[in-house]
Order: structure tokens, then C-alpha cells, then sequence
């Protein structure tokens, strides 16, 4: 059918007609059907947006029910566009922060948008249309309505297209602003805003941060943009502004994780803006270094990167090599090299403000997520603060709906795929006595699934515990609303470690399920978070067992297409070297969860290029294909036992196992070890239309 059928007048939710021939019902083109919108809080709720009406709700008998109603939509789609090929399967992400200094902007801003400066570049003949713009600015004393207009009217000019304003968010100086294509403003949905103080007493709005969030398809997104505490030596002040902006924003969290940190919540969480970190040499001695381009140099004595690499802050998160001279602090109305300027006067006296990254753009994305970084650079030719504008752009997988092939779908009571927690073991830095139960969540299964409470315990360190989950029946064993791989290699599944006497939170993580599908259970290493800081180490046993384990036949991600540079510093020489690659985000689920990008990176090298200086016009050193990449690496198939494969360790050494059930002889997998990326698993790619 091209046609469906509801409710003619429901005022209030109720559950859908099964039937288009009911007199009460109306029936719609599939072409009317603008947007469906998964509920984040009731999960059997579907919002259903038709042409020329407003949205309305509709609740079905449980959340199966509701996806394959969804499924219903999408093939309808898919068939009705047979021949004019498929949705988008990937969005475009510009990033921009700058510190304007009070100062109004010149009239031409369209370098910013371009990403032409210096650094990782994008040549002009390549800078396309990317498909979000996120603007933040910071010490900005232009009205919103101008500041607006002057984006719009700059867009306008570099790309001949019309943007939608999604949102804002203000908070003294501090803005930020989303941008987005026409053609998109339907896919997006679940459009959230929130902002912290941090100034003085924390009352204050000069210092500070605004979040924005929202659903592209069914990719959740957060963007924060934020100025933090000046002054070198404020490194501890500007780490808790950190804190508290990510904590204080509890208007972006959805409700059915409000339990996590906010770096959980998301697909993907991009923190940028004035973070005010500084360079630990002499303002002469970075002069000579920028000037010879050894950035590497100038970055190893980064205060940010030092806390990064300590973990205090930002773990998790990853950053793109930086191959451009500090972006502050300069002379305004000049850009050369011998135009810093580090004596400032304020009015307790003199103080030195040496040349540094203050501007920055970070990044945090699930485990099994695709994010690719294709440009990160300075603007030269902007020069009325004495900050320089900052540019970043990325390329991001979409989490399409799910359209089961003929005669498979979501499977009858008979199916046995089921995701299965098969053991649990924790080193959690605490020195309570309390015992521990865990709760999972995911989008493939309804409800919160709460486990037992830990039956073991390994001999304590001093500051640590060690529950341990190995009785005799599965930690979990939960059936997923939809039992097809091509489904399940998107989802993930959130871990929470609880207090049995408070229902606390003392740790949390997320796993990706792919990687996971074998008949028996896999390793799977995990960092675990408190409040973002790390607390521990997870050590389990997982795997989805399915009906049975085709290999797909096409390619991941077919239609997405990276042109990625990463030019990786060398920190002991200062030396830069042009790399072209994606990051794939499937490693995560080994050591260490997703990485910062001061340890191993889960990176797939995919080509190299030459020596070159950072300065070019272009730091880009090829185009690269992800299909062509993906497609060359072979399905794994699932993990045969080992006799005797040897156990995870928590530390060195570790403490024995629990005799009731030992844990060591369980097969171990590639995604035990950071350094080695496990192959992604390739599958058919499916158009996106249902949000969020």
C-alpha cells in the first residue's frame, strides 16, 4: 500500500487503527508523512508530523509495535522511490568558535566558512555545503537579530543556499547558533537548549557555557559552546568550569538516561569555544617555534593536553592534530607572526598573557559510531579581536530505520537471538562497603533491565573494590525488539553500577553491540565514568546470539564518501605528516572505552602521504573512499573457544578469580586490545526517515 490510515481527530494519544476501512479514520499519501518521532520518554509513543497539520500523538500497545509500524512507513518510502536512489546517509557538521573581543566582525567573514586558513584546510574547489553550522562565539556584544543575519547573509553568499535557523542559546556574550539545510529541518527533532554560569560565585554569565541538542534521523547530537576561567595559572578553575557546565546542563539530558553523565547521553557531543588553556614556555621561545612551524613542540607544553593525557578532564574525548600557530593572542587589525602581543594591563597590574590554543574544538562519540574529521584550522584574514577564529568540520555516519528483508523482521516468540550478559567484574574506586546491582539500557529492548546483586568478591586494594557477577544463570539475557544484524550492529547498550543501599550511581559505561554476534561470549574491557571523571575498569562477557549468522552483501556505508586529513605532530621533532583516515569508533568496546586523542586512537590508516608544511593552502593529501576501505576487509566470524586463552587483567597483577566460576576460560576477542581495530561489519544501507 502507498497509503495509510489514522485517526481522523485524536486530541489525545490513542492507539492507531489496524484498519483504513474504519469510518473514523482517515487516509494519508505516504508523501504527507513528514515526521515520525520516537517518544525518548514514553517508548510505545509515536509523533506523527503530516503536510500542512500539527503534530499529533499516537500511542501503540508496546514499543514492537510501534517499530514495526515505523518499518511499515520506511519500506514504503524505499519502494515508492525505486530508481531515484536512496536517502542521505551521512551528515556534513561544521564547527566554528571565536572569541570576537567586544569588537563588531568586518564584513567579510566568509573565510570562517570556508575552513581557509591555516592548518587542516579545505580547498576551495572542495569546501561543499556542510549540512549543520554550528556557531559559537563568545565576548560578543552584537544583538542576536544582526549576529543572525550575518551568518545567514555569509552562508548565503559562499553556498547560494537559503539555511533554516534551528536554534539559539544566549548567555551574556556566549552564543550559540545551529544552522541546517532546508531539506533537512524534517528530519530533525527533540531540539533542546540549556546554559550554566560559571562566573564569579557561579552567579555570573561572563563566564559560562550554552548547549544545544537534537535528533538528525535517529543520531542524537550535542553541541556546547563555552568560555572558560583566563589566566595561566587558573588550570584547576578552568578544569571544574568543565564539570560544572556538563553537570549543570540537566535541561539537554533525556529522561530515560537522567541517571548518566552527559557524555553518555549522546551519539556524538562536540565541546568547543574560548577554554583559555594555555602554553606552559616563554612567549618568545612559542614566537620561534610558530615561525619554524614545529606546532608539535608548542602543543607538547599544552596545559589542555597535559590534563587530557593525566585524565582529568575530557576523557573520552578526541581532538584533530593541531598544525596551526596559537590562535591568540594578536594585535588587532594584524596576523603575522610577530604581531602577538602577551603584556596585557589590567587594573590589579600587568599580566602576560604568552601565545596560546585558547580556542578549541573536542569531540566524544559513542563506541561503534563513524565520525571523520576533514578540516581544523585558523582563519588569517579575520582580524578585529585578538582572538582568530577556529573552524572544524566532520563527516557522520547516520543510524538509518531498519527495513527487515522479505519474510524476516522482527522475529516470533521462536527466534533465539538475545543479548546476553554473561558475566560481570568491576574494579571501582571507592572505599564503600556497599554491595552493587547493575541496570543496562537500549534502544532495541523495552524497559530498564535491572540485574541481581554482585554474588562475589575478589581481595581489595586499598581505595578500590572488586564486585564480580558469575553465578550460575546469565547477568542478563533480554530479547531485542528487532533480531536482524543489520540492525543490531547500530544499537548499544548503556551499564550502570548501583549502590543496593542508596540506588546510587558509583560507575557507568557504554558498549557497542557490534562485534558482539558469536555463538559464544565475547571479552569485552571497558573504562568506567563517574560524573566524567574515571572511576574503574568493567570486565565482561557479552554476545548476541542470533538465528544465524549471514554475511551481508553489500558494503557499510556505501554511499558515505571521507575526504579526511589527519596531520599527526610529531612531538619530539615538530614535525607534521599528512594522514588520511576515518575514524571508526568500533575499537571502543576494548581497553579504555573511547579514547582521548593523546593515547591510542582506534584510527584505520587508509593512505600517506609526504612530509609538507602546515602552512599550504591545502593539507589534504587524498580522497579517501570509506566504501572502498570497509569493503576490503572480510566479516569476522564469531569467536571459537580457546583451550586455555588467557584472562582479561584489571591491573598488574591481578587478584584471583572467584573458584564458583572462573572467568579466565572464556574466548577472548580483538577487541581486547586497543592497538588492533577489529574489522567493521559490512551491511545493506537503508535511507533514513524516522527521528529520533
Amino acid at each position: 500500500p502507498s497509503s495509510l490510515s489514522f485517526p481522523s481527530s485524536p486530541s489525545s494519544p490513542s492507539s492507531l487503527p489496524q484498519s483504513s476501512g474504519e469510518s473514523n479514520s482517515s487516509s494519508y499519501s505516504h508523501q504527507q508523512v513528514l515526521q515520525l518521532i520516537k517518544s525518548r520518554s514514553k517508548e510505545q509513543r509515536l509523533g506523527i508530523l503530516l503536510a500542512g497539520q500539527n503534530r499529533k500523538d499516537h500511542n501503540f500497545i508496546n514499543m514492537q509495535a510501534r517499530e514495526q509500524f515505523c518499518q511499515l512507513i520506511q519500506l514504503i518510502r524505499n519502494r515508492m522511490k525505486a530508481g531515484t536512489g536512496m536517502d542521505q546517509d551521512s551528515v556534513s557538521i561544521f564547527v566554528g568558535t571565536w572569541n570576537m573581543g567586544d569588537a563588531s566582525p568586518p564584513g567579510d567573514i566568509s573565510s570562517w566558512f570556508r575552513s581557509a586558513g591555516k592548518g587542516k584546510t579545505l580547498p576551495h574547489a572542495l569546501a561543499q555545503p556542510h549540512d549543520i553550522y554550528a556557531i559559537g562565539t563568545q565576548e560578543c556584544n552584537v544583538s542576536e537579530k544582526e549576529w543572525l543575519s550575518k551568518i545567514r547573509g555569509t552562508l548565503k553568499m559562499v553556498h547560494d543556499m537559503d539555511y533554516e535557523k534551528l536554534a539559539s542559546q544566549t548567555l551574556w556574550g556566549i552564543r550559540l547558533v545551529i544552522f541546517v539545510k532546508p531539506e533537512h529541518i524534517n528530519k530533525i527533532t527533540h531540539v533542546q537548549g540549556s546554559q550554566v554560569r560559571t562566573g564569579i560565585g557561579n552567579a555570573l554569565g561572563n563566564k559560562g557555557g550554552v548547549g544545544i541538542t537534537f535528533f538528525y534521523g535517529s543520531v542524537s547530537m550535542c553541541f556546547i559552546n563555552c568560555h572558560l576561567t583566563s589566566g595561566n595559572e587558573k588550570c584547576s578553575r578552568r578544569n571544574q568550569n568543565y564539570y560544572d557546565i556538563l553537570k549543570g546542563m540537566g535541561a539537554l539530558k533525556q529522561r530515560k538516561l537522567n541517571q548518566f553523565f552527559l557524555t553518555n547521553q549522546f551519539h556524538h557531543l562536540f565541546f568547543f569555544g574560548d577554554l583559555n588553556y594555555r602554553v606552559d614556555l616563554g612567549a618568545t621561545e612559542i614566537v620561534e617555534f610558530a615561525k619554524r612551524e614545529n606546532h608539535g613542540s608548542i602543543f607538547k607544553e599544552d596545559q589542555l593536553r597535559k590534563q587530557m593525557e593525566q585524565k582529568k578532564i575530557f576523557v573520552g574525548f578526541d581532538e584533530a592534530p593541531i598544525l596551526f600557530p596559537p590562535t591568540y593572542r594578536f594585535a588587532r587589525g594584524r596576523r603575522s607572526l610577530d604581531d602577538y602581543v602577551w603584556v596585557k594591563q589590567k587594573r590589579a597590574g600587568i599580566r602576560l598573557n604568552v601565545p596560546s590554543y585558547c580556542d578549541r574544538v573536542l569531540w566524544c562519540s559513542y563506541p561503534g559510531t563513524i565520525i571523520a574529521n576533514s578540516s581544523y584550522g585558523a582563519c588569517t584574514d579575520i582580524m578585529t579581536s585578538d582572538h582568530s577564529p577556529l573552524f572544524a568540520s566532520f563527516q557522520v555516519g547516520g543510524v538509518k530505520q531498519f527495513v527487515p528483508e522479505p519474510g524476516r523482521g522482527l522475529g516470533s516468540g521462536e527466534n533465539q537471538t538475545f543479548i546476553i550478559v554473561d558475566s560481570l567484574k568491576a574494579k571501582i574506586q571507592t572505599s564503600s562497603k556497599t554491595s552493587f546491582f547493575v541496570e543496562i539500557y537500549s534502544n532495541c529492548f523495552e524497559g530498564v533491565q535491572r540485574g541481581s546483586v554482585n554474588d562475589e568478591w575478589i581481595d581489595t586494594q586499598a581505595g578500590y573494590v572488586w564486585p564480580v557477577w558469575c553465578g550460575r544463570d546469565h547477568v542478563f539475557k533480554v530479547p531485542p525488539i528487532v533480531t536482524q544484524l543489520e540492525y543490531l550492529e547500530q544499537q548499544h547498550i548503556l551499564i550502570l553500577l548501583k549502590s543496593t543501599e542508596s540506588d546510587e550511581s558509583y560507575a557507568e559505561c557504554c558498549v557497542s553491540l557490534r562485534g558482539l554476534f558469536a555463538p559464544a561470549p565475547v571479552s569485552v574491557t571497558k573504562t568506567l565514568i563517574h560524573q566524567g571523571q574515571e572511576i574503574g575498569v568493567l570486565e565482561a562477557y557479552i554476545h548476541v546470539t542470533l538465528d544465524h549468522y549471514p554475511k551481508p552483501e553489500e558494503d557499510l556505508y556505501s554511499d558515505l564518501n571521507f575526504i579526511t586529513a589527519d596531520d599527526s605532530s610529531d612531538l619530539d621533532s615538530g614535525r607534521n605528516r599528512a594522514i588520511a583516515h576515518s575514524f571508526i569508533n568500533s575499537t571502543s568496546n576494548g581497553v579504555g572505552g573511547r579514547t582521548s586523542s593523546m593515547s591510542d586512537r582506534s584510527i584505520h590508516h587508509v593512505a600517506r602521504s609526504s612530509t609538507h608544511s602546515s602552512s599550504s593552502s591545502s593539507s589534504f593529501s587524498s580522497l579517501t573512499s570509506l566504501r572502498s576501505h570497509v569493503s576490503q576487509q572480510p566479516l569476522p566470524s564469531p569467536p571459537v573457544p580457546a583451550e586455555k586463552p588467557p584472562p582479561v587483567p584489571i591491573s598488574s597483577p591481578p587478584p584471583p578469580l572467584p573458584k564458583r566460576r572462573d572467568l579466565s576460560h572464556r574466548p577472548s576477542s580483538a577487541q581486547d586490545s586497543p592497538h588492533q581495530p577489529p574489522t567493521p561489519v559490512a551491511r545493506k544501507p537503508e535511507s533514513i526517515a524516522v527521528t529520533g
